[in-house]
């Protein structure tokens, strides 16, 4: 079995792996711009504390890192 074979139990092609993993990178920049544009707004208008993003900058090489801690398991609501 080759490793294309073996991706969720499914046999795929590398071509179906890379298009899945594609699709889920922009689902996951979507995520983040969207709670990045709320944080932004809300401290604007509302007056809340401003987020450490917008106080110290994130190097863009640390941003897939800093986006692990906001990323929910599949099949799970995020709080409201």
């Amino acid at each position: 079995m080759n490793r294309a074979e073996s991706f969720h139990g499914c046999h795929c092609t590398r071509g179906d792996i890379n298009e899945y993993k594609e699709i889920q990178h922009k689902r996951q920049n979507q995520e983040d711009y969207s709670r990045r544009m709320k944080e932004f707004f809300d401290h604007k208008l509302k007056g809340t504390p401003a987020p450490e993003w917008m106080q110290k900058g994130i190097p863009f090489l640390q941003r897939d890192k800093e986006k692990e801690q906001y990323r929910q398991p599949v099949g799970t609501n995020p709080a409201k």
